[in-house]
């Protein structure tokens, strides 16, 4: 075995040797170590501070605000959850703690509502941020609303999570109830980010980008749902803006009840950018659906779309706020399996991703299962919301946002 190779797994394991988990839990009468469930910091940043490269921070269900914790300023709308490179952090354990986790039930929030008045404006500027760190930077399990930042569109940016030259795992968020001049709920400058089963729920721009924009940024999105964004401009859903060529990637999404004012209104692309859009459901959007130059395959798009295996007809939602399937639904058994990415085998709510139901013909191209088209796969039989503990996640599909779990505390400082 050469040199290189004998140092290499020596760093690995010097870094597995000491990693840490922190633990946090804001129920706790005051913090401690950090380093137990019974010694948990009762702050988020506390954690953060202390975590290094390497390290896990586990993260109780209840509100976290960014302007709580040591060294922090209180109600200052500057205050940010700052991502780390090799810092793991994972919301949705119980009050308490325990081994396991469930994101949906134990709802865990970053919020920006500092001063917790209901004045908007007054709110964090960027909920969470990230500079230049590396894919090794996960955040996972959260519901993060409530930013608002004005100004203009080179600065006002990222209500919600703001990256700048990063590329971190992001899974499982709900992102909801941000307001910024560019990209509301999210906005990647540059960076390669990996967003898997993300729910983009009622964020606002006043000019684009209400749901995502993302700047000279190759992401991959995937198992999302896009509802109720609202921009003043182009891109309610996504906007996506480049002067040089890249690809990100759009897999498995669904689009549905956003606008944009001006044009596309759920996905706006300038001429830098080609957009690959798989297996995804854009229909029932106000100010027209996609915007060129984009590449998509095997997607239900309204009025049309040119492309491989494209639909343009009803997709049979629920409802128009349930954007689950409805067992006559044409998307069914309908996307092509090669076009999944490696390594996703449920859908946005933990069913899994390749189920044949042997009711409809398969339209699509794969050995069955063949996959679904959109965020949602249709099992045996619509299954109910609570099933599994879902019910939580499905009362905010429909827009409702009840925070179960939730209640109402006087905001501490420290």
């Amino acid at each position: 075995m050469s040199s290189y190779y004998i140092s290499l797994l020596l760093c690995i394991f010097t870094l597995s040797a000491h990693a840490t988990v922190y633990y946090v839990d804001t129920a706790i009468s005051s913090g401690g170590a950090g380093t137990s469930w019974a010694t948990s910091f009762k702050y988020l940043q506390d954690a953060l501070t202390a975590a290094n490269s390497g390290d896990e921070i586990r993260v109780a269900q209840g509100t976290y605000y960014p302007d709580e914790g040591a060294g922090k300023t209180n109600n200052s709308q500057g205050e940010t959850f700052t991502l780390k490179t090799g810092v793991a952090i994972y919301g949705g354990y119980p009050t308490g703690g325990s081994a396991t986790r469930n994101w949906i039930s134990n709802v865990t929030t970053l919020s920006g509502e500092i001063q917790q008045d209901g004045n908007l404006t007054n709110n964090s500027n960027n909920v969470v941020k990230a500079s230049s760190v590396a894919v090794s930077a996960i955040l996972d399990g959260f519901t993060i609303r409530d930013g608002y930042i004005t100004g203009d569109c080179n600065s006002a940016i990222g209500a919600g999570i703001l990256l700048s030259n990063s590329s971190p795992i992001l899974n499982n968020l709900i992102i909801t109830s941000n307001t910024a001049i560019c990209g509301g709920g999210l906005y990647a400058f540059q960076g390669t980010p990996t967003l898997t089963n993300i729910m983009f729920l009622n964020n606002s721009s006043i000019e684009g980008g209400a749901g995502m924009y993302a700047y000279t940024s190759s992401y991959t999105l995937r198992n999302a749902i896009f509802r109720g964004n609202s921009a003043g401009t182009s891109g309610g859903g996504i906007f996506n803006y480049s002067t040089s060529a890249i690809t990100p990637s759009i897999i498995n999404v669904t689009m549905s009840g956003n606008s944009g004012a001006t044009s596309g209104g759920v996905i706006y692309t300038t001429s830098g950018v080609t957009t690959l859009i798989k297996n995804s459901i854009i229909w029932g959007n106000t100010g027209g659906e996609i915007s060129s130059p984009s590449v998509v395959t095997y997607s239900i798009v309204q009025g049309g779309y040119t492309g491989i295996g494209n639909l343009s007809v009803d997709p049979k939602f629920m409802s128009a706020t349930d954007l689950r399937l409805q067992p006559t639904s044409p998307a069914i058994d309908a996307g092509n399996n090669s076009l999944v990415s490696s390594g996703i085998t449920t859908d946005l709510i933990g069913n899994p991703r390749f189920y044949d139901v042997t009711t409809v013909a398969d339209t699509g191209v794969g050995t069955a299962p063949i996959v679904d088209i959109g965020a949602y796969e249709m099992q045996a039989a619509p299954i109910p919301a609570s099933v599994d503990n879902k019910l939580a996640l499905f009362f905010v599909s429909l827009g409702i946002l009840v925070m179960i779990g939730f209640s109402a505390r006087t905001k501490l400082t420290g």
